[in-house]
């Protein structure tokens, strides 16, 4: 199921996930999650568990059985 860009920002800015908002951006712009994560000061262990909270976000609806890879 494919989500609005709008409804994620609105789900990252409800959850306050001002980092991982961040960490999606560099990511879009540099290409690279451990450059991204560089960028604003995070370990990429960490970004990598960021994406992972972005990816359930984005597929919370529990009609869907998409797994997050």
């Amino acid at each position: 199921m494919d989500v609005a860009p709008a409804t994620l920002l609105s789900r990252l800015l409800a959850k306050g996930r001002l980092r991982h908002l961040q960490l999606l951006a560099g990511v879009a712009d540099l290409g690279s999650v451990q450059q991204a994560a560089a960028q604003i000061g995070m370990s990429q262990p960490a970004a990598t568990h960021a994406l992972a909270d972005i990816c359930l976000l984005y597929t919370s609806d529990a009609a869907d059985d998409t797994p997050c890879v």
